[in-house]
């Protein structure tokens, strides 16, 4: 019944996102951004705790309890280029992961506790060109590296065992776009939006801007963005001086007491948080991927290698909407087909065993945000991901894969509140729900293999909660994290 309700959840905001885009005076989406570029450099210290139920219902039938906790640091950066015929983002992040878990089985009263350390760096580079101004071609990168740590301590039956991995990790993939569309970033226009209703509340002007004025007024936002300083001092008092010379310009300002100023200022130093984007984009991809894990100590007692190379093609469709000056749409759709073919070495042993997965995938997401002021961002998320494998099993080639289905719904409510301009406190909260159902599968088919078919659809997700039998989890989530905005 719940997973009903959560499809039909779903399917309405689907629906929600296709609403008018602007009710009020000025549509945000009429703003379009000239050549610019910007760079975001951030520090993130964060705490989680995750608590879920598994039931697994084959052979090895039994419920199953899961409690983590976790803190982590992490370094990251964001930059983006656009003009008429360019568009580029890039990001790099380093994260540094310490987490404790406690794994519990209610029908043979085994315990499991864990504690591991995971460091973790990921790039992500797309560079598109626009031939026309809605056909593009793309090309870009997405590189992840991964060292972990584990120290696991089992119980069964009065017996206690202690079992200590490592686990070396590469992901590569290479993907090539293709389509029609193009989106672009109105949060300048959003940004103007904003001064001007502070100053109109302060009865400091004399009328309201016109529509040309308000993108005349973004545009000199954006500008002001794209220059560097070295002093933030000497940044702010110039930034100020500009914005105060277009108003004034425009002869519009009739009070310009010390209220005026300090109303200014703080619209401009608050008044950009929130990403808003108007467009939408439809692609045909191609997405070539290479994996490479090392194992070291495995809980198992042995070691072993894989390789594997994935290839996969298909569609995805993402649209962005401003339904009106505090609300954003997001909606994305993905449909691929592919396999992927590999090879598990065991330490000690020269027989490789083979993995071939056919593989359909399709995702939906839905997204809103939510901006009532300039310090709080509200955003609410909901996503459902379908994976189908095909039987591709033949033990007598030492050859395995997967027959079966993967399902993931999840629904994430995240709160962002800006204590000052470059210091935010956020609270995420996370309740999903994971169903993986397979009638044959080998434990040669390992979970990072399975991992890496899905990591480009499933980096904003924790789907990668994969398992070798039969079973339902409910997933819930909760963190607090603290970011710090170096420039």
């Amino acid at each position: 019944m719940k997973q009903k309700h959560l499809t039909l959840l779903s399917l309405l905001f689907l629906c929600i996102g296709n609403l008018k885009s602007q009710t009020e005076t000025f549509n945000l989406s009429d703003y379009i951004r000239p050549d610019f570029k910007n760079h975001i450099l951030d520090s993130n210290f964060g705490l989680d705790q995750d608590n879920n139920t598994t039931k697994s219902f084959n052979q090895f039938s039994n419920e199953q309890t899961f409690s983590l906790y976790s803190g982590r640091l992490r370094m990251s950066y964001f930059g983006v280029k656009n003009s008429a015929s360019w568009q580029k983002e890039s990001s790099i992040s380093t994260d540094l992961f310490y987490q404790r878990s406690h794994f519990s089985n209610s029908d043979n009263g085994s315990n499991e506790r864990r504690s591991n350390i995971v460091t973790r760096t990921t790039s992500n580079v797309s560079l598109r060109e626009y031939h026309t101004p809605k056909f593009f071609f793309e090309i870009g990168y997405l590189l992840s590296h991964s060292f972990s740590k584990d120290k696991t301590i089992s119980e069964f039956m009065g017996n206690e065992s202690t079992f200590k991995t490592k686990n070396t990790d590469l992901i590569f993939y290479t993907p090539i776009k293709f389509g029609q569309g193009r989106i672009e970033n109105v949060s300048d226009a959003r940004h103007a939006i904003f001064i001007i209703d502070a100053l109109k509340e302060n009865q400091t002007l004399s009328r309201d801007l016109t529509h040309d004025e308000i993108i005349e007024f973004a545009e000199v936002i954006t500008n002001l963005k794209n220059k560097r300083f070295f002093d933030f001092r000497l940044r702010r008092i110039a930034e100020l001086k500009a914005l105060h010379a277009f108003l004034k310009s425009k002869e519009i300002i009739i009070n310009d007491e010390i209220e005026y100023y300090t109303m200014l200022n703080d619209r401009w130093s608050f008044g950009d948080r929130g990403l808003r984007q108007s467009g939408s984009r439809l692609s045909f991809v191609i997405l070539p991927g290479y994996n490479r894990t090392n194992v070291n100590g495995s809980f198992f007692s042995e070691a072993y290698k894989t390789n594997a190379y994935n290839i996969q093609g298909g569609i995805e469709y993402v649209h962005e909407k401003p339904i009106n000056q505090n609300w954003q749409s997001s909606t994305s759709s993905y449909l691929f087909v592919g396999s992927l073919n590999g090879t598990t070495t065991l330490e000690g042993s020269d027989t490789k065993l083979k993995v071939n997965i056919p593989k359909f995938t399709l995702g939906l997401n839905q997204s809103f945000g939510f901006f009532p002021d300039t310090r709080t961002s509200i955003n609410y998320s909901i996503g459902f991901h379908y994976d189908s494998y095909v039987n591709k099993i033949d033990q007598q080639e030492n050859e395995w894969g997967l027959d079966g289905e993967y399902i993931f719904i999840s629904n994430k409510l995240n709160i962002t509140y800006f204590v000052s301009p470059r210091f935010s406190v956020s609270v995420t909260s996370n309740a999903d729900f994971i169903n993986f159902l397979t009638t044959e599968s080998g434990f040669q088919v390992r979970n990072e293999i399975l991992n890496f078919m899905n990591f480009p659809s499933c980096q904003n997700l924790p789907c990668d909660q994969f398992f070798l039998a039969s079973k339902k989890r409910n997933q819930f989530r909760f963190g607090i994290s603290m970011a710090y905005s170096l420039f």
